[in-house]
């Protein structure tokens, strides 16, 4: 399989290594679990209250001074705030990651070689882009499960008048929606990084790459916090999402393809 390749698999090794290198000190996976435990804790609660129809979310709209609605109060703040400090973090890392992917061939003096080996274009380019993409797949799986869980605090604070029924299979349709734009959201952000790297003005590709993605991040970011709620009033909304996903699906094949072609052209010149 294309993606598949030892191109593919020699980078998957590569990012690893990174990764569990610059993750090695006890002091900072302490501090990173401590700030994510709480929105950890409080995903799993809104998710079991949803599934089970438990109705927890009313303690997010009417705390009446209790513990338990303190706690829930508390939690809701560190889903949301961990939702969008965690996107935040994690695209920069994928962005810096799969970047490195390119760059390093070129500080190493290595890219020319992989060129005139017969590697071509769609091999490497594909294979940087999917090892650099399973590198990451932990990483992403954290976000996804925050963002079920604030999706979860949503419809359970919201959907009072619901059954317990409707609202969990409300919760699984989300999940769908939002399996999908998580896949698809990383696999837009590795080929970006992939293709700033591509051209001679690297450092210039890099940060219009990064100001593209962060205005990307801050329109999913608001569509994350307002979607769930407007789709249950309009189906129309789902269209919507569903063509936002599309969208993203298209732009990292437009992406891939662009820098596959800009490799061929290499090659060809070379």
């Amino acid at each position: 399989m294309m993606i598949n390749n030892i191109i593919s698999q020699a980078e998957f090794r590569h990012q690893r290594y990174v990764i569990q290198n610059s993750r090695s000190g006890w002091a900072w996976v302490g501090l990173a679990m401590l700030m994510l435990l709480p929105a950890l804790f409080a995903s799993v609660m809104m998710f079991v209250s949803v599934l089970f129809g438990l109705g927890w979310g009313q303690y997010l709209i009417e705390p009446q001074g209790s513990l338990l609605g303190g706690v829930f109060q508390v939690a809701s703040i560190a889903l949301m705030t961990m939702n969008i400090a965690l996107y935040i973090v994690v695209t920069l890392i994928t962005l810096g990651l799969s970047y490195n992917s390119i760059a390093r061939e070129h500080t190493n003096r290595t890219w020319d070689i992989l060129l005139l080996t017969h590697v071509d274009a769609p091999t490497l380019i594909v294979g940087k882009w999917w090892g650099s993409l399973r590198s990451l797949s932990g990483d992403h799986l954290m976000l996804f499960i925050l963002r079920v869980g604030l999706v979860a605090q949503f419809i359970d604070g919201n959907t009072l008048n619901l059954s317990a029924g409707e609202r969990g299979a409300y919760l699984v349709g989300m999940m769908l929606l939002l399996a999908a734009f998580t896949v698809v959201d990383t696999a837009l952000t590795v080929v970006l990084g992939v293709a700033a790297a591509l051209p001679s003005a690297r450092s210039t590709a890099m940060l219009m790459v990064l100001m593209l993605r962060f205005v990307w991040v801050i329109i999913n970011s608001g569509a994350l916090m307002t979607l769930p709620l407007l789709m249950l009033n309009d189906w129309q909304y789902s269209v919507f999402a569903i063509g936002g996903i599309i969208l993203s699906m298209l732009m990292t094949w437009g992406v891939l393809w662009g820098a596959q072609w800009f490799v061929a052209r290499g090659q060809v010149s070379s």
